[in-house]
């Protein structure tokens, strides 16, 4: 069996909070090929979300990017990029930086309504 990756850790510990968070969730890992669109994030997720009362209490889904990082990992020009895109249509955008750091996936409603991307290195 291959050694895990450092990366590799922090992704499972994204998994493991992602269904924490909201076991009904979707996300999956897309896998770069040179095809696709080059920048996207580790994760692509739709969180199901309960919104206020005037909305008579229906879910939608949310979309949640999320970049998974070492802590001393770089965000390529090209994921931020794609980060701030996705936050620019309203979605949640953010780097999780270490197996630690996955506390940070709590506040992707947060993230969304303000529009901008949650990818500030912790101290």
């Amino acid at each position: 069996m291959a050694k895990q990756t450092p990366e590799g850790r922090v992704k499972d510990a994204i998994k493991k909070k992602l269904n924490e968070l909201a076991p009904d969730n979707f996300y999956f890992l897309p896998v770069s090929n040179g095809m696709g669109r080059h920048g996207i994030p580790d994760f692509i997720c739709c969180i199901p979300t309960k919104i206020t009362q005037d909305m008579v209490g229906e879910e939608l889904g949310i979309f949640v990017g999320i970049e998974a990082k070492t802590h001393t990992g770089k965000v390529s020009p090209l994921q931020d990029q794609c980060l701030v895109e996705i936050a620019g249509a309203a979605g949640s955008a953010q780097v999780v930086w270490g197996s630690d750091d996955v506390g940070r996936i709590d506040n992707y409603l947060d993230s969304a309504f303000c529009r901008c991307p949650d990818k500030e290195k912790p101290e």
